[in-house]
């Protein structure tokens, strides 16, 4: 499955796509380490700004997980914030998407499920309800992206590199 990716970089770009069969196509996309403080953004793809799956954006994010289940026809995709200088534990949050294979006959298939303290019990959307915070999943480290705290300014400059993607990039 198709996966566009815009990495969080000193010149910002547009984004790469990346074809995605396998475990090991996510275990081989570039990373770098959990930011700690005091990193130095480069050109060099590892942090990630954005991801894009069927239109769906993911951006911002401290985290980003792939996995796929390719006999099923289906990516899943996670994001979550919970760096502890920017959220207080009630205030951390991670949703999980599904996505299945798009086909000109189906269209997309998509599943959400939103975990965050403060939303547990809240209706979220399309009759789902939040999930606690300490019922989230985990992930392997080896098929997580890490993203990076990046200036506003330079922040505004990624978005401005951005193409736009549809459903259509998909079909």
């Amino acid at each position: 499955m198709l996966i566009s990716i815009q990495w969080a970089t000193a010149t910002p770009a547009d984004w790469i796509d990346y074809e995605i069969a396998s475990k090991a196509d996510i275990r081989a996309l570039p990373r770098k380490p959990v930011p700690v403080g005091g990193e130095v953004l480069d050109d060099e793809p590892g942090w990630v700004a954005r991801l894009c799956v069927q239109g769906v954006v993911f951006g911002g994010y401290d985290h980003i997980s792939l996995d796929i289940a390719p006999a099923l026809g289906v990516l899943k995709v996670a994001g979550w914030q919970d760096d502890p200088d920017d959220f207080a534990t009630e205030e951390c949050w991670h949703t999980d998407w599904q996505f299945a294979i798009v086909t000109d006959e189906y269209g997309r298939g998509q599943n959400r499920e939103v975990y965050a303290q403060k939303n547990a019990g809240v209706p979220i959307d399309q009759g789902k309800r939040g999930r606690a915070w300490a019922d989230r999943p985990t992930y392997p480290l080896n098929q997580t992206l890490h993203g990076i705290w990046v200036p506003d300014e330079l922040w505004r400059a990624h978005v401005e590199a951005l193409s736009p993607r549809t459903l259509d990039d998909w079909r």
